[in-house]
């Protein structure tokens, strides 16, 4: 007989596929809980906030830092749930790459800034307080990197 998380992780894994999503999805049993962990690869801002929507109806609740409680705020019987659902979207290193030789471009900040990506974790970025491997990561949740990236298609 399959666990709560096991047929909840199934039901994820058969949406993402369903619709084109590669992914990893498992679940996990422990003592005081249970959760769901799905990995993508190079997602979209957008469609991994898509995703994060769906998948959070899976979990019954969310965890107060606060109060140093779990408080049980999304409760449904219809459909199986667990006590945590993580979502990592985990980016190639041929995208990174594409992502620093774009940064590098688009902002003057970084023109004394390494070519290689490797290498963007040991650059601090003076006028930003903050390393370069920090800084592609948060431009690949934005859209401006992204935006480049599209086909473009010439109207006749």
């Amino acid at each position: 007989m399959k666990t709560e998380a096991a047929k909840a992780a199934q039901i994820i894994r058969k949406h993402l596929k369903d619709n084109g999503i590669t992914a990893k999805v498992t679940s996990q049993n422990y003592a005081g809980g249970n959760s769901i962990n799905v990995k993508t690869f190079d997602l979209l801002p957008a469609t991994e906030k898509l995703i994060n929507e769906y998948i959070s109806q899976f979990e019954y609740g969310h965890f107060d830092g606060m109060n140093d409680s779990y408080n049980y705020s999304n409760v449904r019987e219809d459909i199986p749930q667990v006590r945590f659902v993580f979502l990592n979207n985990e980016f190639s290193k041929e995208l990174k790459q594409k992502a620093w030789d774009w940064l590098r471009g688009y902002y003057d900040c970084l023109t004394d800034a390494p070519s290689n990506v490797d290498d963007a974790c040991h650059f601090r970025i003076k006028e930003l307080g903050i390393y370069g491997d920090h800084f592609l990561y948060q431009e690949l949740k934005r859209d401006a990197f992204w935006r480049t990236q599209k086909p473009r298609i010439k109207v006749a």
